[in-house]
């Protein structure tokens, strides 16, 4: 069974490398397909908005019936995954950090091949609802999960219930198959387990700042993916250590534009530069919220929530962001 996995332009290529690869090394019939293209990110109004990337993809590169498709999408509509229970499916990537700590790869792997075994094990989407145990969290890769305890219990310790193995010997599933998804899942939980065993012995990493090139996170040998006004952004706060609450950012705009001029080398054009520095000043626009929650995601995809807390934008008194990080730690901060 081919399974051709596509991503939307948020996923980083890193961690869409690493789940193609986790998926890979495991033994059985399925076989997983990377892909170069990207999608541009979907703002669902129903699940087949997700579905006709899938089937975009099919037309353009003549992909079998056989086969299925899953789009890995930074949104989702009301689920973390779900299949269209024909040959298609979508799995959320995004957001994972408020319920596990862990590599961001370790959950979307476990979506992937619960929608697989969904797709294998039900009609349609009424039958996995009516099947589905929405009142209590046994664990069961059939779990609805409506907390983060119940959504936590079901990646870390996954199990088959006896009343779903029921439905899997009624409906004569293929146990090749099947076997390999439980492998995956199991592996994958042994992971979430070996994380929490070294994650309190992690320290948080040198951060340098040198110019225009990335900020670098020499420990864990990483560039991060800052640039443009988020890097300028990210160094804006690091240099206001007591904080700085974001209505009151306007109040800095020729920090803000200094920052720019020395970090950043974005557009040729300089009028454009100006509107970016004036957008993220300006409280009533959308970018300093797309900002915060770049730079959250960036480091919680990178180091898991535990050790992300120490370089992400937090929330204190007075409404003020700081970046909490010993400044003993940071190189280049002038």
């Amino acid at each position: 069974m081919k399974i051709h996995l596509i991503r939307d332009i948020d996923i980083k290529e890193e961690t869409y490398n690493e789940v193609v690869s986790f998926l890979n090394n495991s033994n059985g019939l399925m076989k997983f397909v990377g892909s170069e293209e990207t999608y541009e990110e979907v703002k669902p109004k129903s699940h087949q908005d997700y579905f006709d990337v899938c089937n975009e993809f099919r037309k353009d590169n003549k992909i079998k019936e056989t086969e299925i498709v899953v789009f890995l999408s930074a949104t989702s509509h009301h689920y973390f995954g779900l299949p269209d229970f024909i040959n298609n499916i979508y799995v959320k990537t995004s957001s994972w950090s408020n319920y596990l700590d862990s590599e961001v790869r370790f959950p979307i792997i476990n979506e992937i091949v619960t929608n697989i075994f969904h797709m294998l094990l039900f009609n349609d989407l009424n039958d996995l609802q009516r099947e589905t145990h929405m009142d209590e969290d046994r664990g069961c890769l059939n779990d609805y999960n409506l907390n983060k305890k119940g959504v936590v219990k079901r990646m870390k310790h996954p199990k088959v219930c006896d009343d779903c193995m029921k439905l899997i010997e009624e409906r004569k599933l293929f146990p090749a198959i099947l076997s390999q998804i439980f492998e995956i899942v199991k592996t994958v939980s042994i992971s979430f387990d070996n994380i929490q065993k070294h994650l309190k012995s992690l320290q948080p990493s040198t951060l340098i700042i040198n110019g225009s090139d990335k900020l670098y996170l020499p420990d864990y040998n990483y560039h991060l993916g800052l640039s443009g006004i988020d890097k300028v952004a990210y160094i804006f706060f690091l240099k206001h250590q007591e904080g700085v609450r974001l209505k009151d950012i306007v109040d800095y705009k020729e920090e803000v534009k200094q920052i720019f001029c020395k970090h950043v080398n974005y557009y040729e054009d300089k009028s454009k530069d100006d509107l970016t520095v004036s957008n993220f000043c300006d409280y009533t626009h959308s970018s300093q919220r797309d900002r915060v929650r770049k730079i959250k995601t960036e480091f919680e995809n990178i180091l898991g929530s535990a050790l992300a807390k120490h370089y992400i934008l937090l929330k204190g008194d007075e409404d003020k962001f700081r970046i909490t990080i010993d400044r003993e730690l940071v190189e280049g901060l002038e």
